[in-house]
């Protein structure tokens, strides 16, 4: 009997839970798609780093470290190895060619063969699929052609950055090579300026060494100056991902978590209507001396089969995902190849909880419309309810009726609310990722004046127009990582061309950008800390005030007092901005550049690399906004069907009850925009920061006026297609059956 029971009621209104269905097997494969794909990722990197020997850490030197230098390091219990590299250009791209490597960071290859002889080449996989270069073809440096004899990847560059606090990774424009140590000597022989030779060493702990151990030996007990120093926990090349999957796989979670509430409780309406339809029947079974636990048992059937079946289609369709997932990581990290295993674990996320969630929830909700007494089901009795007194009187029937139906259908009435209110907070989700990639863009191009920034050593004398000061890295805690981040220091002149402000700090105060404010939440008056990782060195400032100053994370001090504060000689220099590209003889040893072109060109691929999860987002949310509005409406509408009927019967156009029945949806929709904007966007604003925390920026995620505009269209337009949709089923209700069918 309760089986039967349940399969005529689905099919009865096969359309509403066809709806439901749809989707929650939508949301919860794309849950269970980015849970697997994130268990894979995880683990076969984990096997890839140990395969391949990933590095402890990093270090450039200005000079090349000595034999006894280096076993000195590693007597203290750690392999060192050099990991040398040669900048080149090809074609407006920049190639970065290493030795093949023998004992860390080892290649992986993914197909051919390492490099034996000096005219081949083994080029990095995202390299090679940006410029579509196979096996076999020839790749040009400095006028020598070069046979690509492999194609892999390597574990110190899983996002390929050609600086560590390069925005993201742009295989277009940047790659690596690796070659062997003749090829490799002969393209060093070929380069001279600011192409030379890069003395970069990467070491592994063995021992009971640590990494300030390490640095310090090399700061202070070799014969060389320490240029560079980071440990693979701080080195984004090779952790960024990890931020990345973490942060995709909680997001996934907690959003088909919410969907799945949502949709438990409107399965629960619907529960709800039917007991209420079925009191007599119920109330029968009760003085027959049928239990209340098999009675729920019948009404939890029905929504505990569509969650499943939403669930297990979810996570058959998730299964699929999963390759999607991992390809579109892969688009923007170098991994070697990952396969699709599937993991129990998605069955939990994919089915048990939301099975268990909404059961639960419906339990909760019917349990007290289950309670009362066979006589009242039978008669229909209700619980008394206080409901406010309004004055209604003055008011006109149409007024008085609509408010009235908000009142008797309040339960379905706050549900709608609240489920339209998440669906536009999840719409300013996804605006205000736009939004945050967007910002950059447009503010960082505007505030910075130089076209070119040179990091040098030992400076000599740049040309035309030229300013100079003081560069210094170190890193600051972030709130809302919990670990260091990199931040640059820039020592500036008092009026400077190149920056709109006056750097007019006292002793210990320091300017920092409205970027690192927002990254670090640093206000003014803040005292800050930044750690000098090359000398281990601390300083402390109080926060000044903040800049406008969107490229990065920078703080500003007095050239001068910079030189006090890091005891630097009162002449020196080595930071040059220029508007003009300058000559290496002219500046030293460049050990970093830094063109303007080149962090609007970040900005435009961050944002393009964000703007496919923006579509999916945007889109989901529609279908979402419709499923809600539709269901929960029409379900309303049909409890409400006899009065429809006597309005009808009484002379009422469609007009009029349009009036009731459908424009009060549209105060309901409004009501639940202007909560997420006032409220919703406050609230997303202040958890932005923590789902980008692999990223060394901090995003404006304000909206502009187009933006609200863009999401006030967006919600017009999926409303207009839940209420033309409500329209129809409101002109085909047969006022005369219902009538006929009324007890």
């Amino acid at each position: 009997m309760y089986y039967r029971k349940m399969f005529r009621d689905l099919g009865a209104n096969k359309v509403r839970y066809g709806i439901i269905f749809l989707v929650l097997a939508i949301g919860l494969m794309m849950v269970v798609g980015n849970v697997m794909a994130s268990c894979n990722i995880s683990d076969q990197m984990d096997r890839y780093f140990d395969d391949c020997k990933v590095e402890s850490g990093e270090f450039v030197t200005l000079m090349k470290l000595s034999d006894d230098e280096v076993n000195e390091l590693e007597d203290k219990g750690t392999q060192v190895q050099e990991q040398f590299y040669l900048d080149c250009d090809r074609e407006d791209t920049t190639l970065r060619v290493f030795q093949n490597r023998e004992a860390i960071n080892k290649l992986k290859l993914i197909s051919g063969h390492e490099a034996a002889s000096d005219s081949e080449l083994v080029v990095e996989k995202s390299y090679a699929e940006a410029h579509d270069l196979k096996l076999g073809d020839k790749l040009e440096l400095h006028g020598t052609s070069y046979e690509i004899c492999g194609i892999g990847t390597v574990p110190d560059y899983v996002s390929i950055k050609k600086n560590i606090t390069d925005l993201n990774s742009d295989s277009k424009s940047f790659g690596l090579c690796f070659a062997a140590d003749a090829a490799y000597d002969a393209i060093r022989d070929d380069l001279s300026g600011d192409e030379a030779e890069h003395l970069q060493y990467a070491y592994r702990i063995t021992g009971d060494v640590i990494d300030d151990e390490i640095r310090d030996f090399v700061k202070n007990d070799t014969g060389t100056k320490l240029l560079s120093f980071v440990t693979k926990e701080d080195n984004g090349r090779i952790t960024a991902y990890q931020a990345d999957n973490e942060t995709i796989l909680s997001v996934s979670i907690m959003m088909g978590g919410m969907l799945t509430v949502l949709f438990a409780f409107i399965l629960a309406v619907f529960a709800v209507h039917t007991i209420n339809r079925d009191r007599v029947a119920i109330g029968t079974l009760y003085a027959l001396g049928v239990g209340r636990a098999k009675v729920m048992q019948q009404y939890l059937l029905l929504p505990g089969l569509v969650l499943t079946a939403g669930g297990a289609a979810g996570l058959a369709l998730g299964r699929i995902l999963c390759g999607a997932s991992i390809a579109n990581s892969g688009a923007s990290y170098s991994y070697p190849e990952i396969q699709h295993d599937f993991y129990p674990v998605s069955i939990l996320y994919g089915l048990v909880l939301p099975v268990v969630l909404g059961v639960l929830i419906n339990f909760l909700v019917l349990h007290g419309k289950l309670r009362k007494k066979p006589l009242d089901l039978i008669r229909g009795k209700k619980r008394s309810l206080r409901t406010p007194k309004l004055k209604l009187k003055k008011k006109k029937f149409i007024s008085i009726y609509r408010i009235r139906q908000l009142m008797r259908e309040k339960a379905i009435y706050i549900l709608t609310f609240l489920g339209v209110f998440y669906v536009i907070c999840i719409m300013m989700f996804a605006f205000t990722i736009y939004a945050a990639m967007n910002n950059y863009v447009e503010n960082s191009t505007g505030h910075v004046k130089w076209n070119y920034m040179y990091v040098v050593n030992d400076l000599q004398d740049p040309q035309g127009n030229a300013e100079t000061g003081v560069y210094e890295k170190a890193q600051a805690s972030n709130v809302y990582s919990g670990k260091d981040t990199d931040v640059t220091i820039l020592g500036i002149q008092e009026g400077s061309r190149y920056f709109d402000f006056d750097v007019d700090c006292e002793e210990d105060e320091i300017l920092i950008s409205d970027c690192a404010a927002r990254k670090f939440a640093w206000k003014t008056g803040d005292k800050i800390t930044l750690d000098n990782k090359e000398d281990g060195e601390k300083h402390s400032f109080t926060v000044k005030n903040i800049v406008p100053y969107d490229a990065g994370l920078f703080v500003f001090l007095p050239v001068n007092e910079m030189r006090a504060v890091y005891d630097l000689e009162s002449d020196y220099d080595n930071v040059v901005f220029s508007e003009q590209e300058q000559e290496s003889d002219d500046l030293g040893t460049i050990l970093t550049t830094i063109r303007k072109s080149d962090i609007e060109e970040s900005g435009h691929a961050l944002m393009d690399s964000m703007m496919l999860t923006v579509i999916v987002m945007l889109c989901a949310a529609v279908i979402v906004f419709v499923a809600v509005l539709y269901l929960l409406l029409k379900q309303a509408m049909e409890k409400s069907s006899f009065g429809i009927s006597i309005m009808q019967i009484f002379g009422y156009g469609q007009k009029e009850i349009n009036r009731i029945f459908i424009h009060i949806n549209t105060v309901l929709t409004a009501a639940a925009f202007l909560c997420a904007v006032f409220l919703g966007k406050p609230v997303i604003d202040q958890m932005y920061p923590n789902l980008v925390t692999d990223i060394d920026l901090g995003f404006d995620t304000g909206f502009s006026g187009g933006i609200y505009g863009l999401l006030a269209l967006i919600t017009a337009a999926a409303y207009g297609i839940s209420m033309l949709l409500l329209k129809r089923r409101l002109n085909r209700m047969d006022y005369t059956e219902v009538l006929k069918n009324r007890e």
